[in-house]
């Protein structure tokens, strides 16, 4: 089957408006069910969304691909074109809110993200997805908490779902090495960490290991391994936040490990695309649903 494709589905900044977004989702004829209940934490109702294929069959239950947006674990938002494609494609989609660090400090974030995995399992269904075959995709922060998601899950797995897939697109995956960087450029960027763990980081980089998707992976046992779900790393070759040998390294290691993984370097793209206008979008989105297909199983209109 062709794959359908929109050039706005490439993280644009700032976030577009509600309006805009509904009218781009109705022209691609998607239902979007938005600010669903899936967890209190404290005070806070927390929220995610659903866009999937207005005509998706009722019959049975489909793929779902499960969308951690990106902002250096400090803003953002689930109002956003990352679920298009996917949607368009055929798979039912969640795209959620979790707390920022100016909120709560790691892991709340990432245990929001797990939450919102578990009311998957259970809720999903109601939407059409299928919690045995459910995808993670994340960009840039939300690429880390995609990382950190899965290799978490294959460490103690939660029967209630089944990971298949790991979309990863210019993740911090050795953060002591990620901020060392940052801090080495000068970049604001460097800030993010110190918001992540609550204090100035200083040199004292060994404390962002414990947070590091590589360190955990050189650590864990090889039957933990062998629940790592196979993982698509993407990367710019000109980011300038988090450099693409972040997604080298942790490649490498993959390999070594025997875990099923791909990795795609974009010549000349910046961090998560931005203001490329489209350029990279059907290279990088061609890759995302091939594997996808490869590893989740036919879409419903990939079945057809």
């Amino acid at each position: 089957m062709d794959f359908i494709f929109t050039k706005l589905d490439h993280w644009l900044i700032p976030s577009p408006a509600p309006d805009a977004l509904d009218e781009m989702f109705r022209a691609l004829d998607l239902e979007w069910i938005q600010d669903i209940p899936y967890k209190k934490a404290g005070e806070r109702i927390l929220t995610l969304d659903v866009l999937r294929p207005r005509d998706l069959p009722a019959d049975r239950l489909h793929p779902a691909v499960f969308c951690i947006h990106g902002g250096a674990w400090r803003k953002g938002t689930n109002k956003n074109y990352n679920a298009a494609t996917f949607a368009a494609n055929g798979y039912v989609t969640f795209n959620l809110r979790y707390r920022f660090t100016g909120e709560a400090l790691y892991p709340a974030g990432l245990d929001d993200c797990k939450d919102a995995l578990k009311w998957i399992a259970e809720n999903g269904p109601l939407y059409g997805a299928d919690p045995e075959k459910i995808a993670i995709r994340g960009g840039s922060s939300g690429a880390h908490y995609s990382l950190m998601l899965a290799l978490k899950h294959a460490m103690h797995p939660d029967p209630s779902y089944h990971l298949c897939a790991v979309l990863a697109a210019c993740a911090p995956s050795n953060m002591p090495e990620c901020c060392r960087a940052a801090q080495s450029a000068g970049l604001g960027f460097a800030t993010a960490f110190d918001a992540l763990v609550g204090h100035e980081i200083g040199d004292n980089y060994a404390c962002l290991e414990p947070l590091s998707p590589l360190h955990i992976l050189n650590r864990m046992e090889e039957e933990q391994l062998k629940r790592v779900p196979p993982i698509l790393l993407m990367h710019g070759t000109s980011d300038p936040l988090v450099p693409y040998r972040q997604s080298l390294e942790l490649f490498e290691a993959l390999k070594y490990k025997g875990i099923r993984s791909e990795l795609h370097l974009l010549e000349n793209a910046e961090h998560n695309y931005m203001f490329d206008a489209g350029r990279f979008c059907p290279e990088r989105m061609a890759v995302l649903l091939r594997f996808l297909e490869r590893h989740l199983g036919p879409s419903w209109k990939e079945s057809l």
